[in-house]
């Protein structure tokens, strides 16, 4: 029994360890500029209801919006946290709420995006799926920036 106890204490030790290791991710911003047919006013009031409608979670928020001079600025949930439930109910973070700040600039026949994730890091985990690297972090970015430009045309 000793022998069994022994090597379950260093197999939770070694997955402590494992999991504790964590990567820093610092991303530059990606910005894409548009042509888009319509007047100030016009392409100001769609990027507004696009924010509206993408901005889903409660921690996405608006924060700024300037109707002259076409700017609407948001605070944008990337990703949501990872805390996973180990031995004896005690909680472990994976991973953080990574928060990304979505700048958004129109004028007659323009349309301007650019967002800037926050920096953050991730404890590596052995279940891949939910270690949000800078790759997945830019396929989201890019997918935003997509769904901005169709929504934006149509």
């Amino acid at each position: 029994m000793n022998k069994a106890f022994i090597i379950g204490l260093i197999s939770i030790l070694f997955v402590s360890c494992y999991a504790t290791k964590s990567t820093s991710v610092s991303i530059s911003p990606i910005s894409e500029t548009y042509e888009i047919d319509g007047k100030q006013n016009e392409l100001y009031i769609k990027a507004n209801n696009w924010m509206a409608e993408t901005f889903a979670d409660s921690k996405s928020v608006i924060q700024f919006r300037d109707k002259e001079s076409g700017s609407i600025t948001g605070k944008y949930l990337l990703n949501k946290g990872i805390t996973n439930s180990g031995m004896y109910g005690m909680q472990t973070t994976i991973s953080d709420d990574v928060y990304a700040i979505i700048k958004i600039r129109v004028e007659n026949n323009t349309a301007n995006i650019e967002i800037k994730p926050n920096s953050y890091q991730y404890r590596k985990s052995p279940v891949e799926m939910e270690n949000f690297t800078q790759e997945k972090a830019e396929k989201q970015i890019k997918n935003l920036i997509g769904n901005f430009h169709e929504y934006m045309k149509g």
